[in-house]
């Protein structure tokens, strides 16, 4: 489906990623009791940042190594397309962090770009060829695993947790593809990420 419209896989992903910029998360109870409570970052403190995101990306058995490289592609492409850039940076703080990590079955989770702050549309850029300079094994394991969309959730929330300062909003945006058929339970998983005040987008990768 991608070959004859190149430029629509990097147009969606930079519109899914201006709206993850854009995005409030609205939560009911005491977020004061949250992990990562959204709205609660001190507006004095120079080191915040206005987003937190953590890009989990599935390279299962059910993505092939077109859909692989085009995925790392096409967020390369979004994040160093300038108008993503200034939807990142436009917030209060002037500051986003972001990780990269691509997952598999239950027990494959790899974090290639730990969680890292930035400033700059150059920073951004630096983050886009940093993914394009991931390693691409055909023959490594984790490309031959099934789909643990929960194990893989509960990896991003340790990604997340690597963040040494405080966010506006804390989000995950995981892609998927195929059926979940390993691990751990994904609605579980899901409620416990969201009770620590965390937001799930998912991103749905049509082979």
């Amino acid at each position: 489906m991608y070959s004859n419209c190149a430029w629509r896989p990097h147009l969606f992903v930079v519109l899914a990623i201006i709206l993850t910029f854009f995005a409030w998360a609205v939560r009911a109870g005491d977020t004061d009791a949250l992990r990562y409570a959204s709205g609660q970052a001190d507006t004095n403190d120079p080191t915040r940042v206005d987003i937190a995101l953590v890009l989990a990306v599935d390279v299962s058995s059910s993505i092939s190594s077109h859909e692989r490289r085009f995925q790392r592609e096409a967020y390369a492409k979004a994040l160093s397309d300038r108008r993503v850039a200034a939807m990142a940076l436009g917030g209060g703080a002037g500051r986003v962090a972001i990780a990269y990590m691509e997952w598999s079955g239950k027990r494959y989770q790899r974090v290639h770009l730990p969680i890292r702050v930035m400033t700059s549309h150059a920073d951004m850029v630096q983050f886009a060829n940093d993914i394009l300079n991931i390693e691409d094994t055909p023959n490594d394991p984790m490309y031959l695993q099934p789909t643990a969309v929960g194990d893989a959730l509960l990896a991003a929330e340790v990604a997340m947790s690597a963040l040494r300062v405080s966010a506006r909003d804390y989000i995950i945006d995981i892609s998927g593809d195929g059926v979940i058929n390993d691990g751990f339970g994904v609605l579980t998983a899901r409620d416990h990420l969201l009770s620590m005040g965390l937001t799930v987008n998912g991103l749905p990768i049509e082979g």
